[in-house]
């Protein structure tokens, strides 16, 4: 029988998380039981623990993707790419439906890594092969044991923030993409190109040093400008709540002051260029702005 829910919230998360269900399942299965199977054919292997800590990483960044894609609802008919007409007309806000969204996304990146962590553990009692965990544990804690436990938890709580943000920035571009594909392969041949050139002054001894200092400012300033731009628009066109926004830029402010609570006690007193201070200070606005680019792009879809 059908189901019911007490709010149109609860009902989107069902539809999100069950729309990309199929595919994100047999992933959590496949993904940590191929490593598993791979592993257990080659006991007493002793890169076994880093390659499950490498799956550890891998694992939520690829369900990430899969995720992303399968929740966003952009359907391919006839040559066609359009947002389906569930997501065009669903009575709710763009940055509500980008929200439940990447909760989704998020969900599913987290049953991902703990299922991982399941598999590992599993293999560890299995095979018995502590005495690698150990010592790899004993590398790790040789390496970083200047570091605190609170820098850790506080860059796990910026790495979180930055998962969401990454994940609506993943978004905006595939809806951007798929309403204006000449422009971001412009764009995209424009990237390459200047990799190329800097590839290129690399080997010819910097003779284009001042046109990188150049962009070392321009790209910060566009960076930054844009998104404020980005910000404005959303909020007063009503593409982004207010109280959204309120929520999002508490989260934001949190993360800009640990983002440089960090990076304040992770480097020795060097004197820093003013133009580090510049790219920084562009790089936290992206996840602020993050919040405004994938509502915009949803309502392009959607409003046309």
């Amino acid at each position: 029988r059908a189901l019911s829910f007490r709010s149109r919230f609860g009902a989107q998360i069902w539809y999100e998380a069950r729309r990309s269900a199929p595919l994100l399942l047999a992933a959590c299965l496949i993904m940590p039981a191929a490593l598993f199977a791979f592993l257990c054919l080659n006991v007493h292997w002793e890169y076994a623990p880093r390659a499950w800590l490498g799956a550890l990483v891998v694992v939520p960044v690829v369900f990430q993707l899969l995720a992303a894609d399968s929740t966003l609802g952009i359907t391919h008919r006839q040559g066609l790419v359009r947002l389906s007409l569930f997501d065009a007309t669903r009575p709710m806000r763009c940055d509500q439906l980008i929200g439940i969204k990447a909760l989704v996304v998020f969900g599913w990146s987290l049953l991902g890594f703990l299922i991982v962590a399941l598999f590992a553990s599993s293999y560890t009692l299995l095979s018995g092969e502590y005495e690698y965990w150990l010592r790899d544990f004993r590398s790790i804690q040789g390496t970083i044991g200047s570091v605190s436990p609170v820098w850790w938890l506080v860059g796990l709580i910026d790495l979180l923030f930055i998962f969401l943000s990454i994940t609506t920035l993943l978004f905006a571009q595939a809806l951007w993409m798929s309403r204006y594909p000449k422009v971001i392969v412009v764009g995209s041949l424009v990237l390459l190109a200047h990799v190329g050139i800097f590839a290129w002054d690399t080997d010819h001894g910097w003779p284009l040093i001042l046109l990188w200092k150049f962009y070392g400012y321009l790209l910060p300033a566009a960076v930054m400008a844009g998104s404020l731009i980005a910000l404005v628009v959303a909020i007063r066109s009503g593409y982004l709540g207010k109280s959204y926004f309120g929520v999002v830029l508490c989260v934001w402010l949190i993360y800009a002051g640990s983002s440089v609570w960090l990076f304040v006690n992770s480097l020795p007193p060097l004197p820093i260029p003013l133009v580090a201070y510049f790219i920084g200070v562009a790089a936290l606005m992206i996840p602020l702005a993050s919040a405004a680019f994938a509502p915009l792009a949803l309502a392009a879809h959607r409003h046309g």
